[in-house]
């Protein structure tokens, strides 16, 4: 056998280790074992790397009736022979929805990387299918974050996935093995040019390399270079949008204080987090949908677009609002003291001085039908509505603003503003003694969020 290839090849996969965090660096691993000849070569490899620590699933479609079987047989007597612990999965699918195949695929993977108690999934992916894959994203019109294609080590699911081949040809893989007089499976389905992943591998990438030669060389160069930018970008917009990854609502200033591509960036994460879950969340809102989200902050307050699931985004004007899962908020309080000796009773919106008399059958909730209050400083009355129009408070926030009342009369609104209740005046109204201080204790964002100036 070549030591040239044997040493080539081996090289590559303790490189690819080395790009491994050294906490989390395997000590055992799970190879997925089709007994295709890129899964074949990965094992060899992988037994002599990681000697007595290597298992194996094999997971049997029955999408191809014989050769299914035959593929399991072949994985079972080369793990019996080498004494490779093997895990084997079979599966009833109707029809040959790949994406259906491989969603099944992956909870098997799961299922055996808990009975192994591997550190790692090891997939076969090479050098040429992360060019397919570069390629296919790009011509989908993919972002940065697909143009990064596969990633060596990516811990970013429900166990970590390792891919040490993605530096490696495919051609030396099949060296490598004839060169071991090892055989392998072949796949009839892989040379039909129906699916899309096999019409690029056959028909598209052979004449870009005619065109360029070493071009799936230098597209996997080109994924690894955008995997290193998207890291720096992917980190300053979980930064941003970290404060409000359990709010939903987002201020409009820290918004438009973006540049377009992280501002893009910030609202898909952020919406992804609040309206999405499982696959869906992984494969991130649409294109369309985040244009429509940056186009939104342009318009006028009211405005709204559909998002994906029945849900929606609304601008307020104040923040961006989105229909999302439950919020985990702290709640706010009203405490009461007795007034200051410094003459500071209240700005109003916080905090407020009022005699305690007032009080009286006062009860602290949310707006009903029917409220109203006499804005401080006037006579008149308007609706609990009007005045939080007219107090510029997000249309998402006014359920959420605590009041105090007596009866259907608001007399305060936190965070809002304070009904025409009387002034303590020092000297001119009743002892300091017959008057409490009310001040809201909690997070109050219609105020908080708000530009002191304003």
């Amino acid at each position: 056998m070549s030591i040239k290839i044997c040493k080539k090849l081996r090289l590559a996969v303790l490189h690819a280790l080395h790009e491994v965090p050294e906490a989390v660096r395997p000590g055992s691993v799970l190879v997925g074992f089709s007994g295709g000849a890129d899964s074949t070569a990965l094992v060899l490899l992988l037994e002599d790397i990681f000697p007595g620590r290597v298992f194996c699933v094999h997971v049997n479609h029955h999408l191809r009736p014989g050769d299914c079987d035959g593929d399991e047989a072949f994985v079972r007597e080369l793990c019996h022979r080498r004494r490779i612990p093997l895990l084997t999965f079979g599966l009833k699918l109707e029809g040959s929805d790949e994406n259906l195949a491989r969603e099944a695929r992956m909870r098997c993977f799961r299922d055996a990387m808990e009975k192994t108690g591997a550190d790692c999934l090891c997939l076969a992916h090479h050098m040429d299918d992360q060019a397919e894959t570069i390629l296919e994203h790009l011509f989908r019109g993919s972002g940065m974050q697909g143009l990064c294609g596969m990633r060596v080590w990516d811990d970013g699911g429900e166990y970590p996935v390792f891919r040490p081949l993605l530096g490696v040809r495919h051609e030396d893989l099949i060296e490598y093995l004839r060169e071991r007089g090892q055989v392998w499976r072949e796949d009839a389905t892989n040379h039909e040019t129906v699916y899309t992943r096999n019409r690029l591998r056959h028909l598209v990438l052979p004449e870009v390399e005619k065109i360029f030669p070493g071009a799936a060389e230098r597209l996997c160069q080109t994924g690894r270079i955008i995997q290193g930018d998207e890291e720096v970008l992917a980190s300053s917009a979980r930064e941003t949008a970290d404060p409000f990854f359990s709010k939903n609502y987002f201020p409009l200033s820290a918004l438009e204080a973006l540049p377009l591509g992280l501002k893009r960036r910030v609202l898909r994460m952020w919406v992804c987090e609040r309206c999405m879950t499982g696959e869906e969340k992984q494969r991130g809102l649409p294109f369309a949908d985040t244009e429509r989200l940056v186009e939104l902050l342009g318009e006028n307050t009211g405005k709204s677009v559909n998002l994906p699931r029945g849900r929606k985004a609304t601008k307020g004007y104040l923040c961006l609002h989105v229909d999302g899962r439950a919020e985990d908020t702290e709640p706010v309080r009203i405490h009461t003291s007795s007034l200051p000796p410094d003459g500071m009773f209240g700005d109003g919106k916080r905090s407020q001085a009022m005699p305690g008399m007032l009080l009286d059958e006062c009860q602290v909730r949310s707006r009903r039908q029917g409220d109203w209050i006499r804005p401080f400083g006037s006579s008149g009355r308007q609706s609990l509505q009007d005045y939080f129009v007219n107090r510029r408070v997000d249309a998402p926030f006014r359920e959420k603003v605590p009041l105090l009342c007596r009866g259907s009369e608001v007399l305060m609104a936190a965070g809002v503003g304070t009904g025409n209740v009387p002034r303590y005046v020092p000297g001119e109204t009743d002892t300091a003694a017959d008057w409490i201080l009310l001040t809201w204790e909690g997070p109050l964002p219609w105020l908080d969020l708000k530009d002191p100036d304003q």
